[in-house]
């Protein structure tokens, strides 16, 4: 079973930049979530957050109050944060930390 993996996006973000997180994660093995699809529903992509294995973290995440929060909420809940590059690494090792 793959790891699903939520994607902190930038406050002003373009659709083209979630998917092409999407792919990215899907090409390394992973299930991506990705909040844009629930739109501005904060509820809704915690929720989705609260179900993930782990957080990827996008280019400019930090401008976004939601991304800081979901990031927050992943770290309080001990769900891994990551950039690509860190997400890459552990897949290309198996999972293995």
């Amino acid at each position: 079973m793959s790891k699903r993996i939520y994607i902190a996006l930038p406050r002003d973000y373009a659709r083209e930049t979630s998917y092409a997180a999407e792919d990215a994660l899907t090409l390394l093995g992973y299930e991506p979530a990705n909040p844009a699809d629930n739109g501005t529903n904060d509820r809704a992509n915690l929720c989705m957050l609260t179900q993930c294995d782990g957080v990827l973290l996008t280019p400019g995440w930090e401008t976004s109050p939601m991304s800081t929060i979901a990031v927050t909420v992943a770290k309080h809940l001990n769900i891994p944060v990551g950039t690509y590059d860190q997400w890459s690494a552990l897949a290309a090792t198996g999972g293995q930390r």
